[in-house]
Parts: C-alpha cells; structure tokens; sequence
C-alpha cells in the first residue's frame, strides 16, 4: 500500500483535494507494516488499538480542520463576509 492511495480514496469519499493530501502525508509517517495494515482492515476494529488512535488521530487533524492555522481556515471566512454585508445594511439604518 502507498500513501498516496488515500488522496483518491479520500476525494470519492468526499473529502477535499487539501483534506486528502493530509492524510497522506500523514500516512506517509507510518512505517510500511502499519500501511499495510490499515489498507488491508475493513473497518476499525481489524486495526490494534494503538493502529486505531492513530488512524483516528489523522483523521481528526486533517478532516475537522487545521489547529495550526494553516490556510484551510480561510474557508470559514466565507459566511463571516455574507454576515458583515447585513452588519452594513444594520450600521446604516442605525444613527
């Protein structure tokens, strides 16, 4: 198993092209037994627990979004400019 298989079987899943290439550069911190490992399970449970958490551990830093202030949390500030045009349309109606 490669790393680089997950950012297709990442993307057919859903997630981002930036979300996929997170895990596999993650995966690629992994030696070559545990790769093996995880691209052979079914689910979950066919991993050892510490081959778990860190599957889980991937998973929740590269799919619920950046805790280092990488560039994906510029995705957020969609909404926030949508919410500042109606913060304008309140300012002027307010003095």
């Amino acid at each position: 198993a490669k790393a680089s298989d997950a950012v297709d079987v990442m993307t057919k899943g859903g997630a981002s092209k930036t979300q996929a290439q997170c895990v596999e550069k993650e995966l690629d911190k992994l030696d070559q037994k545990d790769l093996n490992k995880i691209a052979d399970a079914t689910n979950l449970d066919d991993l050892s627990q510490d081959l778990q958490d860190e599957a889980n551990r991937i998973l929740e830093t590269c799919l619920t979004g950046p805790t280092e202030g990488s560039g994906e949390s510029t995705t957020t500030t969609a909404p926030t400019e949508t919410t500042a045009s109606s913060e304008t349309t309140d300012t002027t109606a307010a003095p």
